[in-house]
């Protein structure tokens, strides 16, 4: 668009260039027409609500000054089109136009008041023209704030809370004066929802629609905790309940009353409580995992204080919590904890202390304090965790104080005597205690009462503070255990319950014998020693110097004493006894009651084997008559489940014998089996003829000379290892051992492995693996009769008829009685032989015999 400066004539030229070749350009059609010069737009355009929500809109604007091509315009505007829409969409159409206005003189200020229909928000625009025309391009577009009375209901800004007194709360906030949209509100049509909520949760509606004067005044507090105010707008009655705006937290309402509870299940919780801490402090008191919790590094000073209680002088009270710490593996998770009481929640006001200790436990523990104070008021109880501390917590949970009675102290000293004797009364003896549970001096205490379970046995009126009291309990009517319980009063109030510990009163039953060991003392005698009963089964009296001792021989039954007194007590009866293992089982009686028997360690007894003896070493039972003995360190031989004996693994060399036998003078021999675990793994066995099955540190090599031995009457010791086996295979192989027995007698066969003591030999680098003995036969191969050699008679050697002996005169020492077929029957006494022939071998000092045959009638 372009206009010319003068009249004539004009070319109009296209000019094309480029800097490069850059493809064809298509020129094809162009027109040249006349621009008629239309008003331009109007400008400052304005568009502002009425007051006091009047449905009417002030318009204002300037008429166009340029005419629609950019030049200057002098000439009047004639008129102009008003379009009004409710949103930004409206345009200069049908659709929007609202009626035309007359015009006014280029640059001119023009207003207008436009009535609308209805309230809200309008755009608007004006657009001028003349008799040439509109001009079309956009134009101004206006939009008003809210039209007329606003129909949305604000929000308030700000609510405040401020506590009056302990009774009141103040509540301010300042009334709207637009609506939600901004626009026009009627003040006499706004009321007020006020809503009180409790730090314990509970929600009260104060009012409903209150319209009275503010701050809204609320003097209905019910007691002491945190409250905040939600306010909700309404508006010509109407409101929402998602519009109310709420106050700050304030705390109010006086001291609470007892009895108070708090489990700290959340943080809300401690919202009356006083939380803070010292300079040298850096944590406080806070909720964790539903417990009141304390934890920090470094140095402790954290107070955690109560709201405050009405308390009263003269009551007594009580504090009841759980306190424990989260870890308490060594010295430096330990924590001190304080708990103390003051008029107010700061560490100056907490002037009395009540509890102060160091925790050193994970588990929950229930701490209880009993106090008083000294002048009616408002008291806080405070939690002063102080001194070093890490970073673990200490946890305080299930919080009570309750007013409690005047609750005396229990009694102390409680010990009861039964009556002498077996008497059937008891003695009970105490202190009455001096305070109460709250360490106030106690003067009397009205009762104190004895129970024996929940029979009164005695009670004593008014007693002194601190008296030595002493009851006896004639109610018993028969001897048994009794507990008695001591409780104090105060008026009705009753201290904790003391029991005594259990005593027998009456005559006890008796107590079982203890220590029973049974010894073999020579060849025909067996010692039974134990301890004497004293005193009751339950610690109560007996007639100890009228009890008496039964004495039993098991498995035969045997009473070897059946009113003994003391202990020992010796039986002289094990001749001609089938070998066997020998108890002995002692009872205790006195009147006509008995202990139960009590048995002692078990004896090998009887009669020595008779030889051939092959036993079944598959078979258990087989061992019950075998010894097994060791050297310190471990190991055993023991029976393994179809296998027979082993021993696994020993480091002590052990042994395992026979039952004892009969030998005479002669050649027997030993079959037996030994096997190694494997060829890599071999064993080393010692084979042992021995007249005791017992260990023998250093094993002589060959039996006492007879000479040497003292007349005793009984065969030479013997412990000679008969030859040492060297087992190299798993697999059974006899090995036949010879044995000479040069001394008639009883013996036992030794098993000893010795695998641990041939180590440095070939193929014994493993020492004992496992061995096995799984075969023993054991029987004579040339006995010689012991009239084969029997000297000459000689006048050293005689027969006692009256003592039925055979004495020998001198060093001598008597060898044996031997029938006429040569077996061995006796040593010297011949009270137990069958009438008869005999002869009587005796061997001198020198070695020489001497031989005696006589009559035994």
């Amino acid at each position: 668009m372009f206009t010319p400066e003068a009249d004539g004539d004009y070319y109009i030229g296209f000019h094309c260039y480029s800097k490069s070749y850059q493809g064809d350009f298509l020129f094809q059609k162009f027109t040249i027409e006349e621009v008629l010069a239309l008003p331009g737009a109007v400008t400052e355009l304005t568009a502002t609500a009425a007051d006091g929500g009047e449905l009417s809109v002030n318009l204002s604007w300037v008429w166009p000054s340029v005419n629609s091509n950019g030049s200057e315009r002098t000439a009047a505007v004639t008129g102009a089109k008003l379009y009004r829409g409710n949103g930004s969409l409206v345009s200069a159409t049908s659709t929007y136009l609202v009626g035309d206005m007359a015009g006014g003189d280029a640059g001119a200020s023009a207003t207008l008041s436009d009535v609308v229909p209805q309230a809200g928000k309008n755009f608007y625009m004006v657009v001028a023209f003349d008799e040439k025309g509109v001009f079309h391009a956009t134009p101004l577009k206006e939009q008003t704030l809210w039209v007329g009375e606003d129909t949305s209901i604000p929000t308030l800004g700000s609510v405040t809370a401020t506590v009056v007194d302990d009774t009141t709360v103040e509540v301010d906030f300042d009334a709207p004066v637009t609506g939600g949209n901004g626009g026009y509100l009627d003040p006499s049509k706004l009321s007020y929802r006020i809503v009180r909520k409790s730090g314990s949760g509970v929600n009260e509606t104060l009012e409903e629609a209150y319209t009275g004067t503010l701050p809204y005044e609320d003097a209905t507090i019910p007691g002491l905790d945190s409250y905040s105010y939600t306010v909700y707008v309404q508006y010509d009655g109407k409101g929402s309940s998602f519009s109310g705006k709420e106050s700050n937290k304030v705390k109010c309402g006086g001291a609470l009353v007892l009895p108070y509870t708090q489990d700290f299940a959340k943080i809300d919780n401690l919202e009356l409580f006083t939380i803070f801490h010292g300079p040298e402090c850096t944590r406080d008191w806070g909720v964790s995992s539903g417990h009141a919790s304390f934890w920090g590094g470094g140095v402790a000073d954290a107070w955690m204080i109560t709201p405050a209680f009405s308390l009263e002088a003269g009551k007594n009270y009580e504090i009841r919590f759980d306190a424990w710490l989260s870890r308490a593996i060594s010295e430096a998770n330990y924590k001190t904890l304080a708990v103390t009481v003051g008029a107010d929640p700061t560490a100056e006001g907490q002037t009395t202390v009540l509890f102060d200790q160091e925790l050193q436990s994970g588990l929950k523990d229930t701490k209880v304090i009993n106090f008083t104070v000294s002048a009616d008021g408002t008291y806080h109880i405070g939690f002063h965790c102080h001194g070093k501390t890490d970073s673990n917590d200490l946890y305080v949970d299930d919080l009570s104080v309750k007013e409690t009675m005047f609750v005396p102290s229990s009694v102390d000293g409680l010990e009861v005597e039964a009556g002498e004797k077996g008497a059937l009364t008891a003695v009970i003896r105490f202190n009455a205690p001096v305070l109460t549970t709250a360490g106030t001096q106690l003067e009397t205490l009205s009762r104190i009462e004895v129970k024996c379970g929940t029979e009164s046995v005695g009670i004593k009126e008014d007693v002194a503070a601190g008296e030595a009291v002493e009851l006896v309990d004639a109610t018993v009517t028969e001897a048994g255990l009794r507990t008695y319980s001591v409780v104090a009063y105060l008026g009705e109030s009753a201290s904790e319950q003391v029991l005594s510990t259990p005593v027998w009163v009456g005559v006890d039953r008796l107590k079982s014998v203890a220590n029973v060991v049974a010894e073999k003392s020579g060849e025909s005698e067996v010692t039974v020693s134990f301890d004497a009963v004293a005193e009751g089964m339950n610690g109560g009296y007996v007639d100890a110097e009228n009890v008496r001792y039964i004495v039993t021989r098991m498995p035969d039954g045997e009473v070897i004493a059946d009113d003994a007194a003391v202990s020992p007590v010796v039986d002289s009866t094990i001749a001609g006894l089938a070998l066997a293992r020998y108890t002995y089982e002692v009872a205790a009686f006195v009147d006509d009651d008995q202990s139960d028997a009590v048995a002692s360690n078990p004896l090998t007894l009887g009669d020595a084997l008779e030889l051939p003896y092959a036993p079944n070493m598959m078979d258990a039972s087989t061992f019950d008559l075998w010894t097994f003995v060791a050297d310190e360190g471990t190991g055993s031989w023991k029976h393994s489940s179809g296998k027979g004996l082993q021993t696994s693994l020993v480091s002590n060399a052990p042994y395992a014998y026979t039952p004892p036998f009969k030998a005479q003078q002669g050649d027997y021999k030993l079959v037996c089996n030994i096997k190694s675990y494997s060829g890599l793994r071999k064993e080393m066995v010692d084979v042992i003829l021995s007249t005791d099955p017992v260990h023998v540190a250093d094993t002589p090599e060959t039996p006492e000379e007879p000479a040497a031995v003292a007349q005793r009457g009984a065969t030479p010791a013997v412990h000679t290892v008969l030859q040492t086996i060297k087992a190299e295979s798993s697999y059974s192989a006899d090995t036949e051992v010879p044995i000479k027995v040069t001394v008639p007698g009883v013996y036992h066969i030794g098993f000893r492995n010795v695998s641990n003591k041939h180590t440095d030999e070939d193929g014994m680098s493993w020492g004992n693996y496992t061995c096995t003995l799984d075969k023993v036969e054991l029987s004579a191969v040339k006995l010689i009769s012991g009239l084969d050699a029997t000297g000459t008679c000689g006048a050293d050697i005689w027969y006692d008829v009256s003592a039925e002996m055979v004495v020998v005169a001198g060093d001598a020492v008597s060898s044996g009685i031997y029938n006429l077929d040569g077996s061995l029957v006796g040593a010297a006494d011949a009270s137990s032989l069958e009438s008869g022939f005999y002869i009587a071998v005796a061997v001198m000092a020198d070695g020489s015999r001497q031989t005696l045959r006589f009559v035994k009638k």
